[in-house]
């Protein structure tokens, strides 16, 4: 038994893997790990505080939209139900949480030049995944955020036009998905020569 709850308790070398590669794939992880030198450190350490930088100025754009769509009155010309008010909610949350982050790692990161921010972004265990996985934050509060906002667009014109949009998106996502098969088709698959989609 205490066997079997010892094999049990601990993830498989697979999901190691696997998140291991999300991490590399996703995050700045790779490039902070193998930054050796000093023009490599400084180039990290620039792309990062200009990407918080930039990803502030669309948190600060995204709450000002959000604040707008908020004191929409009722009586408007276009119909704004229970669903679309809490879609908006959710993103200003989004918007705040993400603005929270950005300022975190603002104040604590910008001031910092080389190394010194390589040694504060570096976690108990020598390595920078933690660091890599955090400081996207920001950006991921940015896309929940516009996939809410994209969300109460979508309700909203449902609201007004119901048929209309099931017609148009049921007809143009299925005019996009049907044409991955048929220029698979007509250039031929597993032709090196043709255009593979």
């Amino acid at each position: 038994m205490s066997s079997y709850y010892h094999a049990s308790s601990h993830p498989s070398p697979a999901l190691y893997i696997a998140l291991a590669h999300f991490v590399t794939s996703c995050t700045h992880n790779e490039v902070l790990q193998a930054a050796t030198s000093d023009s490599d450190v400084e180039q990290i350490t620039e792309k990062l505080k200009s990407e918080w930088t930039k990803v502030g100025r669309w948190l600060l754009a995204l709450a000002a939209l959000n604040v707008s769509l908020l004191t929409i009155d009722a009586q408007t010309l276009f119909r704004v139900d229970k669903v679309a008010q809490d879609l908006i909610a959710l993103s200003a949350v989004a918007t705040g949480l993400g603005m929270l982050c950005d300022a975190w790692f603002l104040v604590r990161f910008l001031h910092l030049q080389g190394w010194d921010f390589m040694d504060r972004a570096r976690d108990t265990y020598g390595s920078y995944t933690y660091f890599s996985l955090s400081s996207e934050l920001p950006l991921v509060a940015v896309f929940i955020s516009l996939v809410f906002l994209m969300a109460f667009g979508a309700r909203i014109v449902y609201n007004t036009l119901p048929a209309l949009v099931l017609l148009v998106g049921s007809v143009c996502f299925g005019i996009i998905m049907a044409l991955r098969f048929v220029v698979q088709r007509d250039t031929g698959v597993g032709n090196d020569s043709g255009l593979q989609v």
